[in-house]
This record gives C-alpha cells, sequence and structure tokens, in this order.
C-alpha cells in the first residue's frame, strides 16, 4: 500500500496516482492511441484466429498426399515360399498357425489362391478376408 503522503491527484483525470515530478505528457492522446492499439490488436489477433484453420486445413491436404507417397508400401508375403518366422508377421497369424500354412503346404501342395489357406485348420474366412492385401501366392 502507498502512504497517502506520496500520492498526487492528477488534475486532467482525477484520479490518484504515486508522486511524480513531471505532470504526464498529453494524457487524452495516449488514452486515444492506447484505445487505437488495443482495436487494432483485437482485430488482428481475430483474424488470425479465423484464418488458422483456413491455414491448417490448406497445408495438411496440401501435404497429406506427399506423405502418403512417402509411407512404406508393404510388399506381399508368397504363403508358397514364406518361412514360419515371415508367416508370422502376417495379422491373425501366430507361430502355430504358421506352422499349420507350412505344414499343410508341404502335404498338400502349394496354395493357388487366398481361399485355399481355409484348408489349414485354425484359419477360417475371415482370418482370410483380413489377409487378402498382405499375401500372394
Amino acid at each position: 500500500m502507498i502512504p497517502s503522503a506520496l500520492l498526487s491527484v492528477s488534475s486532467v483525470n482525477r484520479t490518484a496516482a504515486p508522486y511524480s515530478l513531471a505532470p504526464p505528457a498529453q494524457p487524452r492522446q495516449g488514452v486515444i492511441e492506447g484505445a487505437v492499439q488495443g482495436a487494432m490488436q483485437s482485430a488482428v489477433q481475430s483474424g488470425v484466429r479465423r484464418v488458422m484453420p483456413l491455414m491448417l486445413a490448406l497445408w495438411l491436404g496440401a501435404s497429406l498426399p506427399a506423405l502418403a507417397a512417402d509411407a512404406p508400401q508393404i510388399t506381399p508375403i508368397n504363403v508358397n515360399q514364406a518361412s514360419v518366422e515371415l508367416l508370422t508377421e502376417l495379422p491373425g497369424i501366430g507361430p502355430g498357425k504358421a506352422q499349420a500354412i507350412v505344414d499343410d503346404r508341404t502335404a498338400n501342395g502349394p496354395f493357388s489362391g487366398s481361399d485355399d489357406l481355409t484348408r489349414v485348420k485354425g484359419i477360417g474366412d475371415s482370418t482370410v478376408a483380413n489377409l487378402r492385401d498382405e499375401i500372394s501366392f
């Protein structure tokens, strides 16, 4: 708290302020300039708030195709040549199913298509549907 002896009352804006030796220089002009600056800053900030989502959308729209082009391409795994270790990289195929695929391939010959995989115990239509894009023959 400022002691009342150190306060002076300004004759221009009639407010109590800490004592100073020099009177404020053109207080009305400062108030007007401050108001104009505040209004300009508010307009700029609201304009930025309006423009930023548009800029973000434009940036994403322009860069997503380029990012997708840089994505690694998945090479399908040839089920008729793959080892047990390689077959386990397929979704839904663990070591047991991978070994069953290799055993069936050895006993019955190569698979001619994805539907032939259903002859392996434990592999059904839903598993084959999930593998269609990731396997070859």
